[in-house]
């Protein structure tokens, strides 16, 4: 809960159950992605290490075939390093 009243972060991604969506949402008033249970969603913005955070993303995706619940099947990227 802490986290989700912190000035320094602007955007919080959750993911979880029903009640860890509804508590981020009850806790806080900053722009929220939830992704409800399962598949959360993989964000890479301009302070990623970019060719250790591809083979990280890929590694984690394909590991099992990619078929758990908690495996990279989202990814959102910043537009400043979209094209990189």
């Amino acid at each position: 809960q802490r986290l989700f009243k912190y000035p320094g972060i602007g955007l919080l991604v959750v993911t979880g159950g029903e009640a860890v969506v509804e508590a981020a949402r009850k806790h806080t008033n900053k722009r929220l992605i939830a992704a409800g249970a399962g598949n959360p969603p993989v964000v890479v913005d301009e302070t990623a290490d970019l060719p250790r955070a591809a083979q990280a993303i890929v590694k984690g995706a394909s590991f099992d075939n990619n078929i758990i619940c908690a495996d990279e099947k989202v990814l959102i990227v910043v537009d400043s390093v979209a094209d990189e």
